[in-house]
């Protein structure tokens, strides 16, 4: 009994090294020009939370176009994604991308800046426009200075970074769109009518 217990302790701690390399090692940030798909996730510097596309299965009296579940490019806690040992699930989502629009299948790609913006393509549907650059003073350059990165605070952001400089501009941020949770730094009411359109 006392070498299972050691065995099990020592086992829970080379697990829990294993999670620590891995969430050092995972990257925060997407450059222009890459591609995720639902097989990638981006994780904060600090390992608190997660982006990644996911399933979700809608109640027994819900359907969304026919299907009793949709893909949604979500940030998650990361500590929470999953279950708990009692089997109640913890991953609720802080933030959806695409809350109105799910995906059918695996098939969602978030494409970071083409000529048009951020968008989520996918399968048998219309790209899904995070960002345009239609809608903003700004426009696209061949630099590829432009990233996307996920903050520790939960805030996914996506950025231009001036030439030869420091600076640091804002095009885009998930803080801005809020879904169903209050993060702090969120602006409450910054979208709320254009949102409501």
């Amino acid at each position: 009994m006392l070498i299972s217990l050691k065995l099990i302790v020592l086992l829970r701690n080379i697990l829990a090294c294993l999670w620590i390399c891995c969430a050092v090692a995972a990257r925060n940030t997407l450059n222009q020009g890459e591609k995720f798909n639902s097989s990638d996730q981006l994780v904060s510097e600090n390992g608190s939370v997660t982006l990644h596309f996911i399933k979700q299965e809608y109640g027994p009296q819900m359907q969304w176009d026919g299907k009793d579940f949709g893909y949604y490019l979500a940030i998650h806690y990361t500590e929470f994604n999953g279950s708990s040992s009692s089997g109640e699930n913890l991953s609720h989502p802080i933030w959806l991308a695409n809350r109105q629009d799910p995906i059918a299948d695996e098939s969602g790609i978030l494409i970071i800046i083409d000529a048009t913006g951020l968008k989520i393509t996918r399968n048998g549907g219309n790209p899904i426009q995070l960002f345009s650059f239609h809608s903003t003073n700004n426009s696209p350059t061949n630099n590829n200075n432009i990233s996307l990165v996920l903050q520790d605070s939960g805030n996914l952001v996506l950025q231009q970074h001036a030439n030869n400089s420091n600076i640091t501009t804002v095009l885009w941020q998930s803080f801005d769109y809020p879904t169903d949770t209050l993060l702090p730094g969120m602006k409450l009411l910054s979208n709320f009518f254009s949102y409501m359109r």
